[in-house]
C-alpha cells in the first residue's frame, strides 16, 4: 500500500524451461509469461501484457555427489520483448550472471544464490545486486498418510539497486494522459 499502486493484485502466468545440453550444461528460460494488474490508485488503469523473456546458460562447475555440492555459474540474458503497459519491452536487454550453490548432505539442504542485473542502457533500466539463501530440513512423515517427508524450510531474499535508469517511463492514467516521472 506504500507504492505508486496503493495496494491492489498482480497475477502472472508464467513458463519456466531447463533442457540439459550435457550432464553438465544446460539452456535455462526463466522469466516469460503474461502478467495482469489491478492496482487500487484510482488514477491508474487496469492493464495486462507480456513480460520480458530471459535465457541463457547455466553450468555445473562443481558436482561432488559424495559431499552433496554443487556450484553453477550462470549468464542469462533478458531480451527487451514485453508490453509497455507492464513496464517491459525497453531499454536495450539486461545481462544477468549469477553463481548458485547447494549443499545436502543427508537430510539438510542449504541454498545460495548470488548475482547481479546489468542493464546494456543504463538510463532505460537499473543496475541491481540480488540474493537468495534456503535452508530446509526432511523429516519423515510416518503420521501423516500418503505422504513421506515433510520439509519445513526458512528463506531470505532480497534486491539491492545499485544504480537507478533515468526515470523516463510512462504510466498512462485512466483519464488517457501519460505521466512522466523524469529525473
Amino acid at each position: 500500500s506504500d507504492s505508486v499502486f496503493q495496494g491492489g493484485e498482480a497475477g502472472v502466468i508464467a513458463l519456466q524451461a531447463r533442457l540439459a545440453l550435457t550432464d553438465r550444461l544446460g539452456f535455462i528460460a526463466t522469466k516469460d509469461g503474461y502478467t495482469i494488474l489491478r492496482p487500487d490508485n484510482g488514477f491508474l488503469e487496469n492493464e495486462e501484457g507480456f513480460m520480458d523473456v530471459t535465457i541463457g546458460f547455466k553450468y555445473a562447475a562443481i558436482d561432488d555427489r559424495e559431499k552433496g555440492l554443487i556450484v553453477s555459474p550462470s549468464l542469462r540474458y533478458e531480451i527487451p520483448l514485453g508490453s509497455d503497459d507492464m513496464f517491459q519491452g525497453r531499454g536495450d536487454g539486461v545481462f544477468i550472471p549469477a553463481v548458485s550453490a547447494s549443499w545436502g548432505p543427508n537430510d539438510v539442504h542449504f541454498i545460495a544464490d548470488l548475482g547481479a542485473q546489468i542493464p546494456i542502457d543504463g538510463d532505460q533500466d537499473s543496475t541491481s545486486l540480488f540474493y537468495n539463501f534456503h535452508l530446509d530440513k526432511a523429516f519423515e512423515a510416518d503420521c501423516i498418510p500418503g505422504a513421506r517427508f515433510v520439509v519445513p524450510f526458512i528463506e531470505l531474499n532480497g534486491m539491492s539497486w545499485v544504480d537507478s535508469g533515468d526515470g523516463s517511463a510512462t504510466v498512462d492514467l485512466r483519464d488517457g494522459n501519460p505521466v512522466a516521472n523524469r529525473a
